[in-house]
């Protein structure tokens, strides 16, 4: 029906649609983890926030008795209600202000594009006692005339806007143009010459002269000048927190400035996206964003979030804006994971501080314009690219096709279509755009690239299968089962309940000709087909010469993230040997955490290991293999898995609780630098933590 159909697609009926989701997960899941603690994992927390000096303890950790350490903030802060003199300390990126903690409201150590500083806590500690708590919530009673007012005017603005987007192109340039498919399994044109424009900055910057520790004014032709890449795994918030350490180190050591790509797999997408975007290319601004954000204690899809972003300036309009230009292409519908994807990237983009102009903004959700404008086009930056994967049904190919999605253009390298970037979400016939629409946001892109909760069962049993011992009786019939489900006709009857959101098919049109008759695109999680983007790097078109790749799943402890790098190889037809066996985990002996030597024992020559990697000359010859072929490899994997080291005994970050205290864990990526270094140096052997 026509009234109805206009009723799904107006602002009021998403935003009462998000609110109730966001308010069945606040009932279930929406407190904050500190809270579900017990007393021995409290004192871990406490134990790890006094290694980090610019952390402080939330009031509700801190026992009584005890004092926060105090806070650091930026020399732009301002401290409310208190008198306390500011003393300024230099230090090689901004000048900090040590004051005394407020006594409600933690401050944070900020750094965000061009942001105020010191925005109090939306996670304020919970009331104690029952006056309090009737005082409080007499306080939330009288706020919600106000609040709903000033939301149904936010709601009625959404479409006010929307049209000004789809008129000016102005605001959105891309109005003005038409898309076609690029066909082909070459690079983007553009890529092409920014591998070229790369290669010549590192050159005459002397980057790599300086990381190699060559003579100085020793000068290095651009044609010796390797491509590296930079790699993050999926691992959800502990691969966000992991990879954005891992970028600060390697920044800080002069790797990020001679890599030519970063990549990276679900929740190092989230890193990718942000940094190129609200942190303006500086992994420690963005460090500091998030342990901020985890401080809050919230479910990224509870109502405490909705309700962080929809309070903000054209928060409302950032949150449903673009699911409404979704609705209205007829091709698709809105489901879960298209609420999901607006929700977890506006909380997570936006500002903290009340004083930041704005909070949220236009450009924050245009992939399109990171090519200009972190000067990618001129070779300044590494080119970011986002991952996912779709199912493929055809015999004889993997379970899987690869997307990916960079500034340029979205796209699978396997299917050798391709479609600009700011084109993506619009409807194609034939290789030719049907329609002129606003660029989709980038919001929607990563939720593609992070839909691990949609992906298909047989994805769930297969991870499954990874972490049993093989040849069990447990793994075989898994095994069974995940090969009766993978029948096309049976995936869809066993698959996922939370189905995965849709796209127009830019790949649509008469069959005939190459083209598909599906009119809908569903993208997935590219963990479900492996974990590191190592796929995207190893093209024909694009040849990686150095993959720097840092593992935070959770099962790097056994062995299964080798079986998957033995799995990559295969479905690329190359070799991998590593230069140092070691056991594998299963025939190690346990870890015991009271022992000072365990970890290095256990954990020797695994925090860097050096993978060398050849195109395969026979079908058996793929894979991880022992035996080294002749001649020179074709490139080379540094793999960095996080494990537990020596500087924070008895703490595992596979079973890291979900805090700002990741942060800390993730840190320790730091660790596998000087690994690192020697791999891009070319020095042999696997390489232990310093």
């Amino acid at each position: 029906m026509p009234i109805a159909k206009a009723l799904r697609r107006s602002p009021g009926y998403l935003y009462a649609k998000m609110y109730c989701l966001a308010l069945a997960v606040s009932l279930f899941s929406a407190r904050p983890i500190s809270r579900r603690l017990s007393p021995e994992q409290l004192a871990q927390l406490q134990r790890l926030h006094s290694l980090v000096p610019h952390l402080q303890m939330p009031a509700h950790l801190v026992p009584r008795g005890s004092h926060a350490a105090p806070a650091l903030s930026h020399r732009r802060a301002t401290t409310s209600g208190s008198s306390e003199a500011l003393q300024i300390h230099g230090t090689q990126h901004a000048h900090q202000v040590i004051r005394k903690a407020p006594k409600r409201a933690p401050s944070f150590s900020w750094a965000l594009k061009s942001l105020a500083h010191d925005a109090p806590s939306f996670a304020l500690p919970s009331p104690q006692g029952l006056a309090e708590r009737m005082q409080r919530s007499l306080k939330l009673l009288s706020e919600l005339p106000r609040r709903w007012l000033l939301r149904i005017q936010d709601l009625a603005q959404v479409r006010r806007r929307m049209r000004l987007d789809e008129r000016e192109a102005r605001r959105c340039p891309e109005l003005e143009r038409d898309a076609a498919v690029r066909v082909g399994l070459t690079m983007h044109p553009q890529e092409t010459a920014f591998v070229a424009q790369r290669r010549v900055a590192i050159a005459e910057s002397a980057a790599l002269s300086k990381l190699l520790g060559l003579p100085e004014g020793t000068k290095v032709h651009p044609d010796d000048v390797p491509l590296v890449a930079l790699c993050g795994s999926g691992g959800g918030y502990r691969a966000k927190f992991g990879f954005t350490a891992a970028l600060e180190v390697l920044k800080r050591q002069g790797v990020w400035d001679v890599a030519t790509w970063t990549a990276g797999v679900s929740g190092s997408c989230w890193s990718i996206a942000a940094l190129y975007t609200v942190a303006n290319l500086c992994p420690t601004a963005l460090m500091a964003h998030y342990v901020t954000v985890a401080h809050e204690g919230l479910h990224p899809l509870s109502r405490g979030v909705l309700d962080v972003v929809a309070r903000s300036k054209q928060g409302t309009y950032f949150l449903l804006a673009p699911l409404l230009a979704k609705a209205r292409s007829g091709v698709v519908g809105l489901g879960l994971m298209d609420l999901y994807a607006t929700m977890t990237t506006c909380y997570q983009f936006l500002s903290r501080s009340p004083h930041a102009r704005p909070r949220l903004s236009r450009s924050t959700f245009s992939w399109a314009q990171v090519f200009e404008r972190t000067g990618i086009a001129a070779g300044q930056t590494p080119l970011p690219i986002l991952t996912a994967v779709r199912r493929d049904h055809t015999e004889g190919t993997p379970p899987y096709q690869w997307w990916e999605a960079t500034p340029l253009e979205v796209g699978s390298p396997e299917a050798g279509r391709w479609v600009p970037t700011w084109s993506f979400g619009r409807t194609f016939r034939n290789g030719a755009s049907t329609q002129r629409i606003p660029e989709t946001s980038l919001a929607l892109l990563l939720g593609y690239c992070t839909s691990a909760p949609a992906g298909p069962l047989t994805g769930y049993v297969s991870a499954l299968i990874a972490s049993l011992p093989v040849d069990t009786w447990a793994s075989i019939a898994l095994g069974k089962l995940n090969t009766f489900i993978q029948h096309r006709r049976f995936e869809r009857r066993w698959g996922n309940l939370i189905r995965a959101a849709d796209e127009p098919n830019p790949l649509v049109g008469e069959e005939a000709v190459g083209w598909e008759r599906k009119r809908r695109l569903k993208l997935f999680d590219a963990g479900l087909a492996n974990n590191l983007p190592s796929h995207i790097l190893t093209t024909e078109s694009r040849q990686a010469d150095i993959v720097l790749a840092f593992d935070y799943s959770s099962d790097v402890q056994n062995d299964a993230a080798f079986a998957r790098l033995s799995t990559f190889g295969q479905q690329r037809s190359l070799t991998l040997v590593p230069r140092q066996r070691l056991e594998p985990f299963a025939a190690l002996e346990p870890l015991a955490a009271d022992e000072d030597g365990s970890i290095e024992t256990r954990f020797a020559g695994r925090y860097a290991q050096i993978i060398d990697v050849w195109r395969a000359e026979r079908p058996d010859d793929a894979g991880l293999q022992h035996e080294r072929p002749s001649g020179e490899p074709h490139m080379c994997i540094v793999y960095c898995p996080l494990l537990p080291h020596r500087s924070q005994r008895g703490f595992d970050p596979s079973q890291l609780v979900q805090s700002g205290l990741e942060a800390r864990a993730g840190r320790r990526a730091g660790t596998h630098i000087a690994g690192v270094r020697r791999g891009v140096c070319g020095t042999g052997g696997a390489h232990r933590a310093p």
